[in-house]
């Protein structure tokens, strides 16, 4: 994601054109390959948010490798963009009163 995204904020004409460069240059058998890597999943919690003062703590099972922290960076990227785009909107929950 953060290779795709990168600088593209905003801009998704970029973002498609960066999405079409990459499937090109890895053709179908890039994207169809057997999947790999551990069972363990990654271990998230969450505190009282005081939005002031917020973190997010992330424990893995081991050091992270780079492909760990692409991942890691692509999930907190993508969350940015949906925050930006309104997904995590609480105060505008649409609810009526019935």
């Amino acid at each position: 994601m953060r290779s795709i995204l990168g600088d593209s904020i905003g801009n998704p004409e970029l973002m498609k054109q960066r999405i079409q460069e990459r499937v090109r240059a890895k053709g179908r058998e890039g994207f169809n390959r057997p999947k790999t890597g551990s069972v363990a999943a990654f271990k998230v919690s969450f505190r009282d948010f005081n939005p002031l003062n917020a973190f997010i703590w992330f424990e893995l099972f081991g050091e992270p490798t780079d492909r760990d922290v692409d991942l890691l960076g692509g999930v907190i990227q993508a969350w940015y963009v949906m925050g930006r785009l309104g997904a995590f909107n609480s105060s505008n929950l649409q609810v009526g009163l019935v």
